[in-house]
């Protein structure tokens, strides 16, 4: 069973030190927990945290905010490395040379965007144990934030939290130690120890880094692949940013709007197979005026005619909601064309829908440029007389 930290030795102590380490990252589509592996300044983080984009922030504790650039990535491991682009002056956490012990106690820690800083204590419930050809070992509890660092009690780094186990899923991860599943919620974590030789090879001067870039491996046959495919030209498996398409993307309207989409993100800057969250949905992000990522969800409608877009905005107010929402409605009698104001959960939207004719006319990249920066300006226009939380 997992232990409060307050009950753990040294705890609090263990986490204060190493929370000056442990910072977010933000990704196109997503983002995660990152901490500094190295003394020339690289973070460590999850791959799934960054995507296939060579650009991200990290978010320190106190609120400092700066760029970073993806210099590796364990595409099977579901790890990658990020060099700031300005120096941290942050401690690299120490690693562990030796591997976890069954039983030992842990802390894994977690900086999530949007959440608060997180500490999970946890027991070593399993070594040695294997997804395909990867080693992990298994924490009694869940992680919930892949990329972060596992701790020993004494602060030292003894793996990287990856895979969430769902209850009643532990049978998948085969173990030396093959405990019956007991109906909780496990983690994997990537023992630290198996990470040295990748790590040694980039810990280098900065200046080394600057220049480099990341190749991505299949993490079936170890081949390399290029972004821009679905799957390994190799072994023929789906690469992770890749995306089983329906029969219906093979002619049509809809594979019409499928090529057109690819070509408008490129002039975005993008590309399709990267930013893809589904069959036929694409998301990702710009800076904003202020430099905080502004993020975008673009679909194709079901018959291929139309492609509709969603822009995060701002959180709805805990008080005051009756004037909030009565300025939305002023807004939405506001708005021209197809944009509009929209509420899912406790998000705030802008939402709008572009025939994919403009596209063709080569007009949609200026467009939803265009979209992106009155995102921006309705941002301000919310978070100014609402206490609100702003959305980047």
């Amino acid at each position: 069973m997992s232990a409060p930290v307050a009950k753990l030795r040294g705890a609090p102590d263990v986490v204060a030190l190493a929370r000056r380490s442990v910072l977010t990252v933000r990704g196109v589509s997503s983002g995660g927990t990152g901490w500094v592996v190295l003394g020339n300044g690289l973070v460590m983080t999850s791959h799934e945290a960054v995507g296939y984009q060579s650009d991200v922030f990290l978010e320190l504790d106190g609120g400092r905010r700066c760029g970073g650039r993806i210099v590796w990535v364990d595409v099977a491991r579901d790890l990658a490395l990020v060099l700031p682009s300005e120096a941290l002056a942050l401690p690299p956490l120490l690693p562990r040379p030796d591997l976890p012990r069954l039983g030992e106690p842990v802390l894994a820690l977690g900086a999530v965007p949007g959440s608060a800083f997180r500490v999970t204590s946890a027991v070593v419930s399993a070594i040695d144990c294997r997804i395909g050809p990867l080693r992990c070992f298994e924490l009694d509890a869940r992680v919930g934030s892949g990329g972060g660092p596992v701790l020993d009690l004494d602060g030292r780094v003894i793996g990287v939290g990856g895979l969430d186990l769902p209850r009643g899923a532990r049978r998948s991860a085969r173990s030396s130690h093959g405990a019956e599943d007991d109906g909780r919620a496990h983690a994997l974590a990537i023992p630290v120890a198996a990470l040295a030789r990748a790590l040694a090879a980039v810990d280098i001067a900065v200046e080394q880094l600057e220049g480099r870039s990341p190749t991505y491996r299949c993490p079936a046959c170890g081949e390399a692949f290029a972004i821009q495919n679905e799957r390994c030209l190799a072994c023929g498996r789906l690469l992770p940013h890749g995306w089983e398409m329906p029969d219906a993307t093979l002619g049509g309207a809809l594979a019409g709007a499928e090529r057109l989409m690819r070509d408008l993100l490129e002039d975005l800057g993008a590309v399709a197979t990267s930013v893809r969250v589904g069959p036929r949905t694409f998301r990702l992000s710009s800076p904003g005026a202020d430099g905080a990522m502004s993020h975008l969800t673009l679909e194709i409608d079901a018959d291929g005619t139309c492609i509709r877009g969603k822009i995060p905005l701002v959180r709805v107010p805990l008080a005051n909601q009756e004037p909030f929402y009565r300025f939305l409605l002023t807004l939405n009698d506001q708005a021209v064309g197809s944009q509009r104001f929209s509420v899912e959960g406790d998000t705030v939207l802008l939402s709008f829908t572009e025939p994919t004719s403009l596209v063709r006319l080569g007009e949609g990249a200026a467009r939803l440029q265009e979209l992106v920066r009155e995102g921006d300006r309705y941002r301000r226009a919310l978070g100014e007389p609402f206490d609100v939380v702003v959305l980047g």
